[in-house]
């Protein structure tokens, strides 16, 4: 099966200094891939030029078999890429359905009417459903961040992009939001995340990619990366 994501020797940074040094990976369409390393390896670095927020320095971005490295962020959404950041990822002032609503008039309206695919997101947030009309801010963090999953849902991606969702949440939650990323991927939606609580993640995703210095150290099936210990002491931390 092809890959819906294909990222070639990738090198991009900030100031002239590079961060990344010729990442390549290929996403496959169903299973799911998290990227996990050690701190400052350049895990956001590369979800942030995948996404567009970054241009890199060189390589090039093939999504869907359409080489979108030039194409800044609102493009690549109305084509089919979602992202969630770590931080400010909601508008705190505006309720939770003018969050929803403002993505999907970011990807353009282009799948079914609000109303429809409001209806459709929420199936997946039950504990959000009933407060569409509280503001963001005033919701739990766990909440915030199921918020934020569902507005990058709204223009129907077929590619979702996660940096860090579990980051600052009550260990309730993060079992929560992982059932959650799992529901989305069996309604079919790619997923490209990285993570911290690197068991929760690889244990989400099929495939796996360990991100060391900028430059890929593994490519692995997630439980093959797991399972082995000298990944788990290097940069795992260990088995809790």
């Amino acid at each position: 099966m092809s890959a819906i994501l294909v990222a070639e020797n990738l090198v991009a940074g900030y100031g002239g200094r590079h961060i990344l040094h010729g990442v390549s990976f290929e996403l496959p369409p169903e299973g799911g891939l998290t990227v996990v390393g050690p701190n400052g390896s350049g895990k956001s670095t590369l979800l942030k030029t995948v996404v567009g927020l970054l241009p890199p320095a060189s390589g090039r971005i093939v999504f869907r078999g359409e080489d979108v490295t030039a194409l800044p962020v609102h493009e690549r959404v109305r084509r089919g890429i979602g992202y969630v950041p770590q931080e400010a990822n909601v508008f705190r002032n505006l309720t939770v359905a003018e969050n929803l609503r403002i993505g999907h008039e970011f990807g353009g309206g282009r799948v079914k009417s609000l109303q429809a695919r409001q209806e459709e997101v929420m199936s997946l947030f039950p504990e959000i459903a009933p407060r569409l009309g509280a503001l963001a801010g005033h919701l739990s963090g766990g909440q915030r961040q199921m918020v934020a999953m569902a507005t990058a849902l709204m223009p129907a991606p077929s590619l979702l992009v996660l940096d860090e969702p579990s980051a600052g949440l009550s260990p309730r939650n993060v079992d929560l939001l992982f059932e959650i990323v799992g529901a989305v991927m069996r309604r079919g939606v790619a997923l490209l995340m990285i993570e911290q609580n690197v068991q929760k993640g690889l244990a989400t995703t099929a495939h796996g990619l360990v991100l060391v210095n900028g430059t890929v150290r593994f490519s692995a099936p997630s439980q093959a990366l797991l399972d082995d210990p000298a990944l788990q002491g290097l940069y795992f931390g260990g088995r809790p």
